[in-house]
């Protein structure tokens, strides 16, 4: 039986990408090269990640959309504004570089993505175990994660901003990693109501 690499999404303007892009260089400029490798993200591959689901199983896809439409009843599009910069886990230990989502369209967010959580976990998929933080990955932190600098280099950035969006739906994709990146696939477009 085929295995489907998934995750539930939320797609980003062109308008986002190109300033999240545009982070990205001013970041990459003020970064010294030999003290860590960032592994940074193609400004047309960046998203909100809602859940991860890994390898499931291609007959299990039509339950899955049907979980995740589910989810989006009742909910009204959800208006997030992108900006600041920060790292997971903490400063001393980066591993991923992202840029911020504020508003009070964030605890919607936090809500609608509370109850895909809990239509997966009906279907079987464990619970995310960590606290649900919405962010844009801009980069993955390879190296030496013990380099202090980052934190220094992103107050340096100052207030970031890459614009406003409205998010009116959420997107069921397939991923196909291989040597030269990721290759993201959508399987079903899911409108909030």
């Amino acid at each position: 039986m085929k295995r489907i690499r998934t995750f539930v999404a939320i797609d980003l303007p062109r308008h986002v990408c190109a300033a999240a892009g545009g982070l990205i260089g001013h970041l990459q400029s003020d970064m010294d090269s030999d003290a860590t490798e960032v592994q940074w993200v193609q400004p047309e591959l960046m998203h909100i990640t809602v859940k991860f689901l890994g390898d499931v199983d291609e007959v299990e896809l039509a339950e899955v959309c049907r979980g995740v439409e589910l989810a989006c009843q009742g909910c009204p599009p959800i208006e997030l504004d992108c900006r600041g910069l920060g790292v997971f886990p903490r400063p001393d230990r980066p591993r991923t570089i992202w840029l911020g989502l504020t508003g009070e369209g964030c605890e919607v967010l936090k809500q609608l993505q509370a109850r895909v959580e809990t239509q997966m976990f009906r279907l079987g998929f464990l619970h995310e175990k960590r606290r649900y933080e919405p962010h844009v990955t801009l980069g993955r932190v390879r190296g030496n994660a013990e380099w202090l600098g980052l934190a220094e280099i992103l107050q340096r950035q100052g207030p970031c901003t890459a614009g406003r969006i409205v998010v009116d739906e959420l997107t069921v994709y397939a991923s196909r990693l291989s040597r030269g990146g990721p290759a993201y696939m959508p399987l079903a477009r899911i409108p909030l109501e």
